[in-house]
């Protein structure tokens, strides 16, 4: 994990946003820039089994073919160098989105819903997700986590494209027929 002002192949990290199973996303800018991107960078120790590098790499190549004012944008994707005994660790760079995951919609016991506002996200993300799938491109892990929203909740991104596919790639990207992706979003034909 980088710590704020670490440089990270040419980019300053500002802060952790966070991470999940494979990966820490920071946000960085480039020296002597202002504007802020993410930075997501996959774990050390994931670097080192080919899938998790093949998937990464698959990730950043699939989502640079999709430019939609509600997909997040992806921009340069590299290699940090390996220091022994720690393998090389990849790295992609995408839009920096301000806001919390769409998971903040959800009211709380005593807080009333904005139903224009999830409203609002459905309709922006149903035409993220018609464009994916216009350039043949499947995301299958739509979940709240994968939908950023701007600080002002105006605007909701899709994000982490690390399991799509191509509606015509055969190749799997589980291993032994397991599902790829969050259960309680799957779809019951995948589920199937």
């Amino acid at each position: 994990m980088f710590g704020a002002g670490s440089l990270v192949s040419g980019y300053i990290v500002d802060a952790h946003l966070g991470g999940g199973a494979s990966a820490d996303v920071y946000r960085v800018h480039r020296a002597g820039q202002s504007a802020p991107l993410a930075m997501k960078v996959l774990h050390t120790d994931a670097t080192t089994h080919e899938k998790a590098r093949e998937r990464f790499a698959r990730e950043f190549d699939i989502a640079s073919l999709l430019r939609h004012p509600h997909i997040v944008a992806v921009f340069e994707k590299g290699e940090i160098p390996a220091v022994p005994p720690a393998p090389p660790t990849l790295w992609m760079t995408t839009q920096y989105v301000d806001g919390p995951d769409s998971s903040a919609l959800v009211p709380g016991p005593d807080a009333p819903g904005d139903p224009a506002a999830v409203l609002l996200v459905a309709e922006q993300i149903a035409d993220a997700l018609d464009y994916a799938h216009s350039m043949d491109v499947l995301h299958r892990d739509v979940k709240p986590a994968n939908i950023l929203l701007t600080a002002d909740r105006s605007c909701a991104y899709l994000t982490d494209f690390g399991i799509a596919q191509l509606i015509d790639d055969v190749k799997p990207l589980a291993s032994n027929g397991r599902v790829s992706g969050s259960i309680a979003y799957a779809s019951p034909e995948l589920l199937q």
